[in-house]
């Protein structure tokens, strides 16, 4: 199965392909269009012309994830089915365009994930239930989750892949889906993709 991805930066093409095909239970073909990075801002301005790129071609969906950056509110089941201004997870629902049917392909399927407070929340649960030893605060900072679990705020691609890779294959998903409310919206969002 091909699965587009529209995320902020190179690390997240490095561990999101991994936590999708282990939560779908199959092997994916992960693509994303090449861009310069603009983080979150780019993600927005961007996710219209990408999600109509992907539904002309055989890929399956667009998985889109951003980190929350201490965003308030926190997206929970009482938003829906309206969505809440400022959730940013909201927002990228809203956002996302109504596309018609494909002719002889699958419906193309949409997955959302807000990382809450960033995707290295969910690889530092990854690195300290394996044994590692890191500690996390949910209220900490970017760079400072940053720094716990690569050692530097600016990881280059090679620290970042040896580091998340086992994490990302290894982390118990269902614990982190207990743990952090914000990989259990992504899990669900995910399995969508089947459908």
């Amino acid at each position: 199965m091909k699965v587009a991805f529209q995320v902020e930066g190179s690390t997240d093409l490095i561990v999101l392909p991994i936590l999708v095909r282990r939560i779908l239970n199959i092997d994916i073909v992960p693509v994303h269009r090449q861009r310069r990075p603009g983080g979150v801002n780019a993600v927005f301005s961007t996710l219209e012309s990408v999600a109509w790129e992907y539904w002309k071609s055989d890929t399956r969906g667009l998985v889109i994830v951003i980190d929350n950056d201490n965003n308030i509110p926190l997206h929970d089941q009482s938003h829906l089915p309206n969505g809440v201004p400022g959730c940013n997870y909201c927002q990228l629902s809203q956002k996302l365009p109504n596309l018609p049917s494909r002719r002889d392909l699958p419906q193309f399927a949409f997955a959302i994930g807000v990382a809450v407070e960033s995707l290295e929340s969910w690889l530092l649960f990854g690195a300290q239930h394996s044994g590692k030893k890191r500690e996390h605060q949910p209220e900490q900072i970017k760079n400072n989750l940053k720094q716990m679990l690569y050692g530097t705020c600016r990881p280059d691609a090679r620290t970042c892949k040896e580091i998340c890779t086992p994490i990302a294959e290894n982390v118990d998903l269902l614990e982190l889906s207990r743990a952090a409310p914000s990989f259990s919206f992504f899990r669900d969002s995910v399995l969508r993709l089947r459908i």
